[in-house]
């Protein structure tokens, strides 16, 4: 090992911090409320590899172009890392900086905003052959890594019948590969194996019955720190006062519903796509203003507990995507 300016470490460093100098002013929707949940021992690991990597990339020599082509593809392979690292921002930025943006994944790399430089910083030093700054990476790496595991998922999905909830679902599982829950799924099973005398047409009834099951699986989801989708019209409008400060930061919520004009002139289309995803009958009482009843009541019931719902004003597959981007 030698003593001296390393360039590329500069490099390296210039890629890391730049992105990151943006990001303090496009942080995602509630980030802080993650951060103060946050495990102080991975904390404290990711400031010592923070720290201990910053200085030893700049004061090795051995990190600049050397030796022979074989050896300098580690140099190389941790460059294409860090491009990567690069287009994993210009996406997020891009986006629309949610959560699930912030901790997406690139290319099968998990979170990639955190694996990405540290698994760059790892290559340099095999490129090095410095022991100090491999120790540094992987200590940043438990720490960092960590951290952004930690910070788990729940995408909770409602509205109102036919307004793509299931869909939305479908996609946002094949896009993130989070398990997935379907509520539907859920009551029918319950149904069928007799564990309850409600029918699949007791829709009110059954919010009160699932939902108490549904919110601890929410819970124990959060607690295990595992990402999951749940989906479906068994969520009560007032869902929130079942969960605290310990579990709201980590919950996505969305609830769709359609606009009077876009049921009046996308009707038979919505019927038609009613079984793209899931296989079921059309029911007798489907009719134009049956949704147009069902849409205004779950509208104005989430709009009254203050929660935000997502309309479908024109066009279905452009507000879907966006949800998706």
């Amino acid at each position: 090992m030698h003593f001296g300016f390393s360039y590329v470490g500069l490099i390296y460093l210039l890629m890391l911090f730049i992105p990151n100098i943006i990001w303090t002013k496009h942080k995602p929707k509630d980030y802080e409320k993650y951060a103060a949940c946050e495990n102080k021992t991975l904390l404290i690991l990711e400031r010592i590899g923070e720290v201990a990597v910053t200085c030893l990339v700049l004061i090795f020599s051995d990190f600049n172009v050397r030796g022979n082509f074989a050896w300098l593809l580690w140099l190389v392979m941790a460059f294409v890392l860090m491009v990567l690292y690069e287009i994993f921002w210009i996406r997020y930025f891009r986006s629309e900086k949610t959560m699930q943006d912030f901790y997406s994944s690139l290319l099968g790399f998990p979170v990639a905003g955190a694996t990405l430089p540290v698994c760059a910083a790892l290559l340099l030093a095999v490129y090095g052959k410095n022991p100090f700054l491999l120790a540094a990476a992987i200590v940043l790496g438990i720490g960092h890594i960590g951290i952004h595991l930690q910070h788990s998922m729940v995408i909770l999905i409602t509205g109102s019948s036919h307004t793509g909830k299931t869909l939305l679902a479908q996609r946002m599982l094949e896009k993130y590969k989070y398990p997935y829950l379907s509520l539907d799924h859920l009551k029918m099973g319950l149904i069928r194996s007799g564990y309850t005398d409600l029918t699949p047409e007791d829709d009110w009834e059954m919010v009160d019955y699932l939902w108490p099951v549904v919110r601890e699986i929410i819970k124990t989801a959060i607690e295990n720190e595992q990402d999951l989708i749940v989906e479906g019209c068994y969520v009560p409008a007032g869902w929130r006062k079942d969960f605290d400060e310990r579990y709201l930061p980590h919950i996505r919520f969305i609830c769709l519903g359609m606009t009077e004009e876009y049921i009046d002139k996308h009707f038979d289309e919505i019927v038609a796509h009613e079984s793209d995803i899931e296989t079921r009958a059309v029911p007798a009482d489907c009719t134009k203003e049956g949704l147009k009843t069902c849409n205004r009541y779950h509208i104005d019931a989430f709009l009254e507990t203050g929660e935000d719902v997502v309309l479908i004003e024109d066009d279905f597959e452009k507000t879907i995507n966006r949800l998706l981007e």
